[in-house]
């Protein structure tokens, strides 16, 4: 399993060039609206960061396969979370991305998370095809900020990497 404090700075520093690169292209491309940002495994901790850093950046964050580090919770109330995470993932455990939806709830955020029984961590043609068949629950999420075209993109990414993964497992 990884070591979250271990790689606190790291997540800190990402975190904080992500939000840079968020403001920046929210106020060139869409400055009326926020984004909603999702991310897998780093990319969940990052998306966890900005929720809990730059909650004023963004509508809302989808992690998959992510936590954030205690000392990296922040104080301020998050910005609303959907976080999706496989029961049997060895490299990041569930129960660390439960306990950071914990803390943004403690914190008066709206956090929840959705678990996957038979999940791991790699991307797999199975798990990619789990991910799809909630998509639909992903899309209500999205649409509730006006955006369901993360949705689309979502969907059209998993297609794309069940494809892949099955040419690679020989399918």
């Amino acid at each position: 399993a990884i070591d979250g404090e271990a790689v606190a700075e790291g997540v800190r520093v990402a975190g904080e060039g992500l939000a840079a690169l968020v403001e920046r292209l929210t106020r060139e491309h869409s400055p009326a609206a926020k984004p909603v940002v999702f991310g897998y495994s780093q990319g969940g901790m990052l998306s966890f960061y900005l929720a809990a850093h730059h909650p004023d950046l963004v509508a809302a964050v989808l992690p998959i396969a992510g936590f954030l580090p205690r000392s990296l919770l922040g104080t301020t109330v998050p910005a609303t979370t959907y976080a999706f995470h496989g029961a049997v993932d060895e490299l990041i455990p569930v129960e660390a991305a439960r306990a950071t939806v914990r803390a943004f709830s403690d914190r008066g955020g709206v956090a929840t998370l959705v678990e996957y029984p038979h999940v791991g961590h790699p991307i797999t043609g199975e798990s990619v095809e789990v991910w799809i068949g909630t998509s639909t629950q992903f899309e209500l999420y999205t649409r509730r900020w006006r955006r369901p075209a993360c949705a689309r993109v979502f969907r059209t990414l998993a297609a794309v990497l069940v494809e892949d993964v099955h040419a690679l497992d020989g399918r």
